[in-house]
């Protein structure tokens, strides 16, 4: 009974993250207390992920890169390492082998959340589309990832799960065991994409460049006449508040523009209003309130800097609620005025969309309206600020000098890596290199608590059996096919569970197999889970396969077919290097 039970949970699990139902750690949770309700794991084995050193180091490294990327020293180094390059493929590849290289020793998904406004803007500034640049952004950090244990935090979530079977004979990865295989890819996925892949991205033109070319379409100018019946009276009481289908983001008065414009904000003569959103309702607005259209074109007199680019985060507490709901103008002091989402064009009013994680908004800043958004951890801004005014020089430069420093010495053995990086945060905080404030704020709660529930449903798996009976399944297969064989469908597995569901929960399902494999096939432990652990971080083929492919899906106005493309054949080329590789290592 039990095994029927794990089968309809990891059934839900799978079509409820390919399709969407929920998500991903409620879908997780689900599925968990569905099987502690059912006895099957108990809650002091769900308990017992907490302290699973992995997942801490894991939390702990993606901390690191969200407090580097939050003072700004990357991008310090970037503008002068970019300084003179003004040149698409010159651009490409030093923003791949930067990002490529940084990845092996840092958590590969905040560095792309610090390199992806740099790549736009640059793109911007120098005439080429940012479609050209993410996705070869994206999949660097992935190249550069998959070469060693703490790259990526698949490859960590690999040891978490291994480091749950008391089994003497099994052996956790060490640092560098992933490091022929993601070097020689390293090498050869830069080479296929700055040389053959970059023909397969489109050329999608920016959310602004968009706006731009198309301002009827998005914004509206309307000026009140003497004849208006709003004059004296103020936004609520005109009735501007709540319009269906517009919305107003900007009053022009006597030269000066006035910005999420406040409810009690008094009208006048000549008042110059904008509008945003379906433009089809203008007519009836002008005729009920006595106004008339303006012929100018508010985008072309305006320059760039008064529009920003913000793309929701992929832990955005936002994602789910309308605009409305979070109350957009009065917390971040600024007016939305596009949502773009699948090259799909958003009807209806702005202020009642439903927010997803990889919207772009097109937004009109108020004074503060950047300060307050850096100061939250909802958004990813695109457009370039004057962020590097406020780089922080010392704090930077020790913090990153202290993550390398715990790596080489957690590689040579001196301290184990969770050490290390404690010690690090206990000497930040103290000296005030970070605030208790800024640590707090940088923890991914949502990541530790998804690794430690998919560690349950991976010792359900053994628990039940039912990693047995596939194990058992797949070395039928063994004397037709041989190890390569079995090499060749566990890594085709990992592909397509990572590409249709999320690499977290490919390995979750996945490593249990392998360890059952070794066990009752006489098969090599380290070789199965580290092609498990390539063909899942590895992910090239599809947006939401990897954390970085779905941060820049929306903000280059990619398709699926556009990944697949050229992420097709870096699979194959992966899945070949990986296995020939792996074979000769270990046989």
């Amino acid at each position: 009974m039990e095994r029927y039970i794990i089968i309809g949970v990891m059934v839900f699990l799978i079509v409820s993250l390919y399709a969407k139902w929920l998500k991903q750690e409620i879908t997780f949770f689900v599925s968990v207390v569905a099987l502690m309700v059912c006895n099957i794991i108990t809650p002091q084995e769900l308990i017992g992920g907490l302290s699973n050193e992995y997942v801490l180091v894991i939390v702990l490294l993606f901390s690191l890169g969200e407090l580097l990327r939050k003072l700004h020293f990357l991008e310090y180094m970037l503008d002068r390492l970019f300084r003179n390059t003004n040149r698409y493929k010159p651009f490409l590849g030093k923003i791949m082998l930067l990002v490529g290289s940084m990845s092996v020793f840092l958590n590969n998904t905040p560095l792309v959340a610090i390199l992806m406004p740099y790549a736009h803007s640059w793109s911007m500034k120098n005439g080429v589309s940012s479609s050209k640049l993410l996705i070869p952004l994206s999949f660097a950090a992935i190249l550069g990832g998959c070469c060693t244990l703490i790259g990526s935090s698949t490859n960590l979530m690999v040891n978490s799960l291994l480091s749950d079977y008391s089994s003497d004979d099994i052996e956790l990865l060490g640092l560098f065991d992933f490091t022929i295989v993601g070097g020689v890819m390293l090498v050869l996925g830069f080479l296929y994409i700055l040389f053959i892949g970059y023909k397969f991205l489109p050329n999608n033109k920016n959310t602004t460049e968009e706006i731009q070319e198309n301002s009827r379409e998005f914004l509206v100018e309307a000026k009140i006449t003497s004849k208006s019946t709003i004059i004296g009276k103020s936004i609520e009481d005109a009735g501007l508040r709540n319009l269906d289908s517009l919305y107003l983001v900007q009053v022009n008065r006597n030269g000066e523009r006035v910005k999420a414009v406040e409810a009690s904000f008094i009208l006048q003569v000549a008042d110059e209003l904008v509008f945003a959103g379906d433009t089809h309702m203008i007519m009836e607005l002008v005729s009920s309130r006595g106004l008339e259209l303006s012929q100018e074109d508010l985008l072309e007199e305006n320059s760039r800097a008064e529009l920003i680019e913000l793309v929701v985060a992929p832990n955005s507490l936002i994602a789910g609620k309308t605009i409305k709901q979070i109350k957009f103008r009065s917390i971040y002091n600024g007016a939305v005025i596009a949502v773009h989402r699948n090259k799909e064009k958003l009807s209806g009013r702005i202020g009642d969309i439903v927010l997803k994680t990889g919207d772009v908004l097109l937004i009109i800043a108020g004074e503060d309206c950047k300060e307050r958004i850096q100061n939250e951890d909802n958004f990813y801004i695109m457009s370039k600020l004057q962020d590097i005014r406020n780089f922080r020089s010392i704090e930077g430069v020790l913090l990153f000098g202290g993550t390398v420093l715990s790596v080489v010495l957690a590689s040579l053995g001196i301290v184990s890596l969770l050490s290390g990086l404690l010690v690090l945060f206990a000497i930040a905080l103290l000296f005030q290199i970070i605030t208790p404030r800024e640590l707090y704020k940088s923890i991914n709660f949502k990541l530790g608590l998804v690794i430690v529930m998919a560690l349950a449903i991976g010792k359900a798996l053994a628990k039940t059996g039912l990693s047995s009976d596939l194990a058992n399944v797949l070395l039928q297969y063994q004397d037709g096919l041989g190890v390569l064989g079995i090499y060749v469908i566990l890594y085709v597995l990992g592909v397509m569970l990572s590409a249709c569901v999320t690499n977290k929960a490919a390995v979750a399902i996945l490593i249990p197999i392998c360890v059952t494999i070794a066990q009752i096939g006489g098969l090599a432990l380290t070789p199965l889970v580290l092609l498990v652990a390539f063909a899942s971080a590895a992910s090239f083929i599809t947006p939401h396969g990897y954390q970085t492919n779905q941060m820049v899906f929306q903000l280059g106005k990619y398709s699926y077919r556009d990944y697949f493309k050229i992420g097709f054949p870096l699979t194959l080329l992966y899945m070949v290097v990986a296995i020939t590789i792996i074979y000769y290592t270990y046989h």
